[in-house]
């Protein structure tokens, strides 16, 4: 009688463990699965999406006849505050901003900030309209990861975006701060315009096409220059001043927050003919084409 009292006593114990095991299992098993995904879908948006961000950010620079590209990195305010190429701001000097709803605005530049011989550039401008502004990557750049690019080339003279992915990152920069390689397609008036990771965020700034006509860009900033048969491969990448060179030099601007609301606001205007989608052909090389060292 208590040999069977007690197997009994025993067996019930045995499913309780095993009872008790399953369900923590069950918890262990499945609650990393669904932060994980729950990650990777705050991490990453849709390419549409992207495009929408990007476009929300990005701002067409004039002077005379020629224009470039910006990004709106923060607002204080009705003062907005425009990142852009220094030799964009080189074409001129009475700057006309046209933001996403088509408004111009009339553009001064911003001298606060220091950057020495890096090729970037600040203006500023005044409304009272609500803009996105771009949310700042907070990590590094790694080899391989997809990158979205945008700006206002002088050929289709509307906006555009393009995709593709980061082809290198150099352990020092090229002169002006040239440091990023990617396989995006960027034409002439996309300097000064964003490069953006899958996560909407803020990486690096436009600035030189692929197949440079003529020049060297590639030299580094102590004066040495990589083999011909790197500068061979090196021109078939884009070119781009990373987000972390501007940081050095502003680090005022790290706490960049991206306006939620963009992406459903723009949506309105989609069909308008100053933004269409439209991407540059993939450019030829330098013996075939006639683009030069620089981008407006």
């Amino acid at each position: 009688m208590d040999f069977s009292r007690f197997s009994v006593v025993a067996l019930i114990s045995c499913l309780s463990f095993a009872f008790s095991t399953k369900a923590v299992y069950s918890i262990e098993k499945q609650t990393p699965t669904a932060d994980v995904e729950i990650s990777q879908q705050y991490e990453k948006m849709s390419e549409q999406n992207l495009r929408q961000q990007a476009r929300a950010i990005t701002v067409k620079i004039m002077a005379g006849e020629s224009w470039g590209s910006g990004i709106i990195i923060q607002r204080k305010g009705q003062s907005y505050t425009v990142l852009t190429n220094a030799h964009v701001l080189r074409m001129g000097s009475n700057y006309q901003i046209q933001t996403p709803d088509g408004k111009i605005y009339r553009g001064q530049t911003i001298k606060a900030v220091n950057f020495n011989d890096d090729d970037l550039g600040l203006l500023s401008f005044k409304s009272s309209s609500n803009y996105a502004i771009a949310s700042i990557a907070k990590s590094p750049l790694a080899m391989g990861e997809k990158t979205f690019a945008a700006g206002f080339p002088h050929e289709s003279r509307t906006w555009s975006f393009t995709t593709g992915k980061i082809d290198y990152i150099l352990p020092k920069s090229f002169q002006g701060g040239y440091q990023v390689g990617y396989s995006n397609d960027i034409l002439k008036g996309m300097s000064g315009g964003p490069v953006l990771n899958q996560r909407g965020e803020l990486v690096a700034i436009n600035g030189r096409h692929k197949f440079p006509l003529w020049g060297n860009p590639f030299i580094f900033v102590d004066g040495s220059t990589p083999s011909v048969q790197t500068r061979s491969k090196f021109e078939y990448s884009s070119w781009a001043v990373p987000v972390a060179t501007f940081l050095n030099s502003a680090p005022q601007f790290s706490q960049g927050v991206t306006n939620q609301s963009a992406a459903s606001f723009y949506t309105e205007i989609e069909v308008d003919s100053l933004y269409s989608t439209y991407a540059p052909q993939t450019p030829v090389p330098a013996n075939q084409t006639n683009h030069s060292m620089w981008i407006w």
